[in-house]
């Protein structure tokens, strides 16, 4: 989705638009939100949360989660950890629906996490107060033990 592209564009160039040209935007994809894969979801979530930007409106957050829900399968490591620090960010008020079904998404692919994508997610979690069922932490926590080994041997 272009709006996404065209955010996160922004966010590297370290440019902060208008206010008023930031709220065209949002509000335009509001409108748009639906017609988005899981990447472009997370990626305008993200973008908004490194512009430092507050939540459009409580009905964007809610359009956000009904599209994030029905994408939910799609979420990817990358998305699901830029997707739930957005979240955390921007302070969205996700169902326990939609965050079961990113939860269930994260489980089947926990162990394509980078150190840095497994780290955000645990912490936006955390700041979301989620907390996922006991089987999902033991293997997040033993993917963390193991980046944590790896990281010290590359350390010494």
């Amino acid at each position: 989705m272009w709006f996404s592209s065209l955010c996160c564009f922004i966010v590297c160039c370290r440019y902060v638009p208008d206010r008023s040209y930031l709220a065209a935007l949002t509000a335009h994809l509001q409108t748009q939100l639906r017609l988005c894969d899981a990447d472009a979801l997370s990626m305008a979530l993200w973008a908004l949360a490194a512009l430092q930007q507050p939540l459009p409106s409580e009905s964007w957050g809610a359009a956000w989660c009904a599209a994030a829900l029905a994408e939910a399968d799609g979420f990817g490591p990358q998305a699901l950890a830029h997707g739930l620090a957005g979240m955390a960010a921007l302070k969205v008020q996700p169902s326990v629906g939609l965050m079961q079904s990113l939860t269930l998404a994260a489980s089947g692919c926990l162990s394509s996490f980078s150190c840095m994508e497994l780290g955000l997610m645990v912490a936006a979690l955390a700041d979301l107060h989620w907390r996922p069922s006991d089987t999902w932490r033991e293997v997040s926590e033993a993917l963390i033990y193991i980046y944590l080994d790896v990281w010290a041997c590359r350390c010494q």
